[in-house]
């Protein structure tokens, strides 16, 4: 379960810097969709830190959640609840 939020995590963080950088991308990576986001949660997340100690994965955890809200902080309310401030894909 750490490691799962912490993944997704990882794309927010990427997700929000190339709509920065107005670079087009999707939120999930190719060749995922909302349809098949289940399997990337195995192929992508469950196979790939299966080996990831307790440990680690909290430490990961805590760092992406840390990465993740001083990221929030840098918009405003308005920002945050806009439509259209992000190009979703």
């Amino acid at each position: 379960m750490l490691i799962h939020l912490y993944e997704w995590h990882q794309l927010l963080l990427n997700w929000v810097s190339s709509n920065q950088k107005e670079e087009e991308k999707n939120f999930l990576p190719k060749p995922y969709n909302w349809k098949t986001y289940g399997v990337m949660n195995v192929e992508m997340i469950w196979e790939k830190h299966q080996n990831i100690p307790y440990e680690k994965s909290t430490e990961m955890l805590k760092d992406s959640h840390n990465k993740k809200m001083k990221l929030i902080d840098t918009f405003s309310n308005e920002e945050l609840f806009s439509k259209g401030l992000f190009m979703i894909r």
